[in-house]
């Protein structure tokens, strides 16, 4: 076997230079030859090696726009140890390479079990920015937590959401990005712009699909359920039931920017968005006020200028303020 020729052959390989009379002759040899082939591993070792080399940068986030890592400074790095790697190969031998491979992607594996789990919360009335470590942007709204990693070291990007939040997410198909919500449901996505919602303290969990594809799994489902643009899917986590209907973006972009907007929306959702909102626990006391619809348009009033547009605007409705509680009920 001439191994010059074997090498100068893999290494075509890779670089996908091979003509068709080359690839021919390579698949021969390699078919021949248990010491080509055992080159060919030691190869492949290496340029794997090239290809899964990843560093961890980390940054302290500002209050409300939170960016864990600077992309452009990663790529860089990356690319500058890669040219290392190609310029070492040049001058050491198969042997002596692959050991200081082994070397260096040990130090790459303790740099990537440094990564550390971040964790924010919303405590404020309006959203907050997050910057993600793949420069994905997450709207964070009122009373909701997310949690992820400092750096994402795997071949996927996995985020946990208790609360709501709108995702922008930064396309790579070949690393999907995962929302995970309550008792195990998931969002998986590529590249789009959604919302979830889902809170302890709600059997509902809701998924809004601005633009792209996304899909919505659930432990308690058989298999996923696809999504398409201006879509909206609710899931019950008591009935296990779920629905898909269309949808639009009103909504969703007006919190963004601190409005909040009801089309049609019962008293019991509305209240439960309010307390969040406004930090505060508010009761309705007779049910039959609980699936009332409301339509309202709300920025920057206070709670009781909104109670008072309710009251008004409802002809059973009425408010009070008990101790530290808001109590909503029927007119007598």
């Amino acid at each position: 076997m001439d191994k010059e020729k074997l090498e100068n052959l893999i290494n075509k390989f890779f670089l996908k230079q091979l003509t068709l009379d080359e690839k021919v002759e390579f698949e021969d040899i390699l078919k021949s030859s248990d010491e080509a082939r055992k080159l060919f591993r030691q190869w492949s070792f290496i340029q794997r090696g090239v290809e899964t080399i990843q560093f961890n940068k980390t940054c302290t986030p500002p209050e409300l726009d939170i960016n864990v890592r600077d992309q452009k400074e990663k790529s860089n790095r990356v690319n500058l140890w890669k040219q290392r790697i190609i310029n070492i190969a040049a001058v050491l031998t198969i042997p002596l390479l692959i050991g200081f491979l082994y070397l260096f992607l040990e130090k790459s594996s303790s740099l990537e079990q440094m990564s550390h789990e971040l964790s924010y919360t919303n405590t404020n009335s309006k959203a907050i920015l997050i910057t993600l470590p793949d420069s994905s942007r997450v709207y964070l709204y009122a009373k909701s937590t997310l949690k992820f990693p400092s750096v994402f070291t795997k071949n996927e990007r996995h985020v946990k959401l208790t609360g709501e939040a709108t995702f922008e997410v930064v396309s790579d198909p070949e690393n999907p990005f995962y929302v995970e919500t309550l008792d195990g449901a998931k969002v998986k996505a590529y590249g789009t712009k959604f919302n979830v919602y889902g809170y302890e303290d709600d059997d509902i969990v809701q998924v809004y699909l601005e633009r792209g594809k996304v899909n919505f799994s659930s432990p308690y489902l058989s298999e996923a359920t696809a999504m398409r643009a201006s879509t909206k899917l609710e899931f019950n986590r008591k009935s296990k039931s779920i629905q898909v209907l269309p949808s639009d973006a009103f909504e969703y972009e007006a919190y963004e920017k601190g409005i909040l907007l009801f089309r049609s929306t019962s008293l019991e959702r509305i209240t439960k968005k309010l307390s969040r909102v406004y930090d505060v626990d508010i009761e309705i006391r007779d049910n039959q006020l609980r699936h009332y619809p409301i339509t309202g348009v709300f920025e920057n009033k206070s709670i009781t200028q909104i109670l008072d547009v309710l009251e008004m605007s409802s002809p059973d409705l009425k408010w009070k303020k008990e101790k530290e509680k808001i109590i909503l009920y029927r007119k007598p």
